[in-house]
């Protein structure tokens, strides 16, 4: 969101001709929309699958005291999502992932890539 919003801003050489809000909306409803998809997902609307993320704001880079949507598309980071949410399944809740064990993805990626190695004569 922050690229779309910055580019916006240098191509046109007018740094007010996009809001935050605008450039959220694209984000989530527009591309829905673009997709086709606006029926599904998009919003937050009964019937619409529940796919969302949930941010902690109260880190350094996103406390504000002005417009949290602005806060949200210029300065949050993958550091301030707590819980991710999709189609109303809880994928990260707390930071930690619901379903995965992270311990054994670190241990398969770490065994294909030594195998990946081999296999390409750099070990």
């Amino acid at each position: 969101m922050k690229l779309t919003a910055l580019l916006q801003k240098l191509v046109h050489q007018d740094p007010g001709v996009i809001s935050a809000r605008t450039v959220l909306r694209m984000a989530t409803m527009g591309g829905a929309t673009c997709l086709g998809w606006s029926d599904e997902i998009g919003s937050l609307e009964v019937g619409k699958r529940a796919d969302l993320i949930i941010i902690n704001p109260w880190l350094p880079n996103t406390v504000t005291f002005g417009d949290p949507v602005a806060s949200l598309v210029y300065s949050a980071t993958q550091e301030n999502v707590e819980t991710v949410v999709v189609n109303g399944r809880f994928i990260m809740k707390n930071r930690l992932f619901a379903e995965l064990d992270v311990a054994d993805i670190l241990v398969c990626a770490q065994r294909e890539g030594t195998a990946l190695r081999s296999r390409s004569g750099l070990a």
